[in-house]
């Protein structure tokens, strides 16, 4: 107990701040003589002794050592040189003699000192992470950005720093990602910098990139056979806000916006011929737009909610008649588009439309299937024969029969008790008689799409504990995922593929 984290504090080993306000410490190095330097929330860089605050470092006219929280601190030991990184994007030298020697005053713990050099970053982002190797410094942004910082042969010349950027990456999950099918460009859109790129990755090299306000959730491209260049492309954000953008010499123009949705945008999906669009959004509802090619032009249609929570992807079936949408409660569901003929927008866009639900679950083996129907075959075949057994009793003659007839009638009475099954109540429950889909856990559909040139063929992504094969019963509305492991801990996810006919059946 002494190691965790109460008996530390039992030990009174646990640092305290006293009179300054608590602050999540990001970064900290161990001084040569034993304490320990920190940085603060505030910018501020502290000085430990002994679990104790020693000193409160700022700069000069009381300024803290960074405009923003202390991210990063590196010690060097040839140089005795710590470097500090925070947001405010700048990275700043300090001498550890100096620090040391700060002494604060009687009153005030607060002490000033000059960092030894300054370099700031380009504009864009403060720092995440530093790397010191011998004459350079390897530097992250908050942007997504890597840089070199080539050292001077004299660390106190801070002009004499040369700062090249090494990759322009974003800065955190990427929400979108298409490759073209005529040149070597991955177009990707990230929620943490909302920006959209296009990389030509056989040069490693970016072509074009813009940012927008807000935060991207989801991206959608132009088919190649509407837009052989697949230039275009239509991007969600978490404010509800869809913008169609598409690629230029001289970079990303924006053609049209729309906010079809009040909550943020999961899924788009643009049919083949590029003349539907489908918005939908966090809380079940799809938004169809027409879309000109052409210009980017969105003009409404109708918008409906289909009966399921979380969704993750959403296709067009070839023809452009129905919208599969995918969820992460195991379920995808196939909405019926009708047609601009039968749409009454004059009072509202919501519009009942017909759907159909499939369910991805997960049974048992084959052979617990099969043990569980003759478990329920022999309960009937029970039931059947108890019910001939007591109509035999009341066939019988009351009056009393001989000895060699009362002998063949128990002799007849004793093979059939031994043929009899054991009642339902005499059976011993058994793990395989609970329902399978009872224990089965949710499988979350993360991606699903029709095959090119099919309306009722579809490929999908499930998430857990599924392996095998991959049907759809006859009732067509469940898809089955059998596994050879009955017992499974491990999170993994499959590909399938499904068809809407009854019968068919893939195996992975």
């Amino acid at each position: 107990m002494a190691t965790t984290f109460t008996g530390l504090k039992l030990q009174g080993q646990i640092g305290k701040f006293g009179a300054l306000e608590l602050s999540d410490v990001a970064a900290f190095v161990e001084m040569p003589d034993g304490k320990v330097l920190s940085g603060s929330e505030s910018g501020a860089l502290l000085i430990w002794d002994g679990g104790l605050i020693k000193a409160v470092l700022c700069r000069s006219g009381g300024a803290p050592c960074h405009a923003g929280a202390v991210q990063v601190l590196v010690h060097d030991t040839q140089t005795n040189y710590v470097l500090s990184g925070g947001d405010d994007g700048m990275l700043r030298l300090w001498d550890c003699n100096k620090l040391n020697d700060a002494e604060p005053g009687e009153n005030d713990i607060t002490c000033e000192v000059r960092p030894a050099a300054e370099v700031p970053l380009p504009a864009g982002g403060g720092v995440r992470g530093v790397l010191w190797d011998k004459r350079s410094w390897l530097v992250q942004d908050t942007s997504g950005a890597l840089h070199m910082v080539t050292l001077p042969i004299n660390l106190l010349d801070s002009k004499g720093y040369v700062i090249t950027k090494l990759l322009d990456l974003h800065s955190g999950a990427v929400h979108g990602a298409v490759t073209c099918s005529d040149r070597h460009v991955l177009i990707t859109v990230s929620a943490a910098d909302s920006r959209i790129r296009a990389f030509d990755y056989r040069f490693q090299q970016q072509q074009q990139a813009r940012q927008f306000q807000g935060h991207a959730s989801c991206m959608a491209i132009l088919p190649a056979g509407v837009d052989p260049q697949q230039c275009t492309a239509v991007i969600g954000f978490t404010d509800g806000i869809m913008r169609v953008v598409r690629l230029c010499a001289d970079g990303w123009i924006l053609l049209a916006a729309e906010k079809p949705h009040k909550v943020p945008i999961t899924c788009l999906a643009l049919s083949s011929d590029g003349s539907k669009l489908a918005a939908v959004a966090e809380n079940s509802r799809i938004f169809f737009f027409q879309f000109q090619p052409n210009d980017g032009t969105l003009t409404p249609q109708f918008s409906c909610k289909v009966p399921a929570s979380g969704p993750t992807s959403c296709s067009w079936s070839h023809d452009g008649r129905h919208l599969l949408v995918g969820f992460n409660t195991g379920v995808a569901i196939e909405v019926a588009v009708p047609g601009p003929a039968s749409i009454d927008t004059t009072r509202t866009y919501e519009q009942p439309a017909d759907t159909r639900t499939y369910t991805v679950q997960m049974p048992w083996q084959q052979k617990v299937r099969s043990t569980t129907s003759q478990r329920q075959q022999q309960q009937q075949l029970f039931q059947q024969q108890h019910l001939e057994q007591k109509q035999q009793e009341s066939e019988q003659p009351s009056r009393a029969a001989d000895g060699s007839e009362a002998a063949q009638i128990s002799t007849q009475a004793e093979k059939q008790q031994q043929q009899a099954p054991q009642s339902p109540a005499q059976m011993a429950p058994s793990e395989e008689d609970v329902d399978p889909f009872q224990k089965t856990p949710v499988l979350p559909i993360t991606w699903l799409q029709h095959k090119e040139g099919s309306s009722d063929r579809f490929m999908l992504w499930v998430g857990g504990s599924a392996a095998g094969q991959v049907r759809v019963n006859r009732s067509g509305n469940m898809l089955l995922i059998s596994t050879l492991d009955r017992v499974c801990h491990t999170f993994r996810c499959y590909a399938v593929c499904v068809s809407l006919h009854d019968q068919a059946r893939w195996v992975l």
